[in-house]
């Protein structure tokens, strides 16, 4: 997916397995309990995503993606690499769950 842009839709519930994603943008998107599983993702927009619920298997979302706004409430992301991801201080972590490499972005 190389520039595909999702922004605005419902993809609820969707499945991406081994995608490779570059210059893609979810923004505000709805993601919920979406499985991401095996994938890579840079320069990657998921601002204001809802991805409540969404479950991460052995991604890498690093290279520069953003994660200002999302929703991660109820999403489990212990196995997702996150580094060089960004956020802000409107981004829903899962409760207890610091995620290794985010980056606070400038407002």
């Amino acid at each position: 997916m190389f520039g595909a842009d999702f922004s605005n839709s419902d993809l609820s519930g969707s499945e991406f397995y081994m995608v490779l994603a570059m210059g893609a943008s979810f923004s505000n998107a709805i993601l919920k309990n979406a499985k991401f599983a095996g994938g890579s993702y840079k320069d990657v927009d998921f601002s204001n995503a809802d991805l409540s619920g969404a479950i991460f298997t052995s991604d890498n979302m690093g290279g520069y993606v953003d994660l200002s706004g999302a929703d991660f409430s109820g999403a489990k992301t212990d196995k997702a690499l996150f580094e060089s991801a960004v956020y802000d201080n409107s981004t829903k972590l899962p409760a207890g769950v610091a995620m290794a490499g985010l980056s606070l972005k400038a407002p």
